[in-house]
C-alpha cells in the first residue's frame, strides 16, 4: 500500500511531516554565567558616562558619578602601566576569583569568532564597585521595550549602595 492509498483509506498520513516550530517559542534570555566581552562593557560604560539622569531633587548628573575610565583588558592594560607604579583602578575590571571548595575555574566562554566573554564588573566614581556587566546587559534583554526602566534600576543600584 502506498502512502497516498493509506491516507485515502485511514484519513491521515502514514509518515507525517515533522511539526513546525511553535510560534513565539520562548527562549530563556538569562545570562546564567554573567558573562560579557570587553567590547560590550566599553559600550555600556560609554552609554552610562554620556547619560545625565535626574536621580533626586538635584540637577541631572551621571549615575554613581560615572564609571571610572579604563579597563584591565590585558591588551590595553600595558598602555596604563607606568614603570615602578601600581596599576590605577580601572572602571571595567575582572574581579579576583577564589575557586572555593569545588575548585571551579572562573566563568568564561569563547565565541566562534574568538571573542572572549568574562565575568566583568564596573567600578563607579562614588566608590560603588562590582556591578556585573553581564547582568546589566541581561536586564536590557529582558525588558527590550522599556530601557528607561532598566537604566533607572541600574542607577538605583549604583546610587543606593552608599545609602
Amino acid at each position: 500500500m502506498t502512502d497516498a492509498q493509506f491516507e485515502n483509506i485511514y484519513g491521515f498520513p502514514r509518515n507525517p511531516a515533522p511539526p513546525a516550530p511553535k510560534f513565539g517559542q520562548w527562549v530563556q534570555p538569562y545570562n546564567s554565567q554573567e558573562l560579557a566581552s570587553y567590547t560590550q562593557a566599553r559600550a555600556l560604560v560609554a552609554a552610562i558616562n554620556s547619560t545625565l539622569l535626574k536621580l533626586d531633587d538635584g540637577d541631572p548628573r551621571l549615575m554613581g558619578g560615572g564609571v571610572l575610565p579604563g579597563d584591565d583588558d590585558p591588551v590595553t592594560i600595558t598602555a596604563l602601566a607606568q614603570p615602578g607604579q601600581p596599576l590605577p583602578e580601572t572602571g571595567i575590571f575582572l574581579p579576583s576569583w577564589a575557586a572555593g571548595p569545588g575548585g571551579f575555574v572562573q566563568p568564561h566562554a569563547t565565541a566562534p569568532d574568538g571573542t572572549l566573554y568574562l565575568h566583568l564588573c564596573l567600578r563607579f566614581q562614588n566608590g560603588v564597585s562590582g556591578m556585573n556587566v553581564g547582568l546589566i546587559l541581561d536586564k536590557f534583554s529582558r525588558y527590550p521595550l522599556s530601557p528607561a526602566y532598566v537604566v533607572m534600576q541600574i542607577a538605583a543600584e549604583a546610587e543606593g549602595a552608599l545609602r
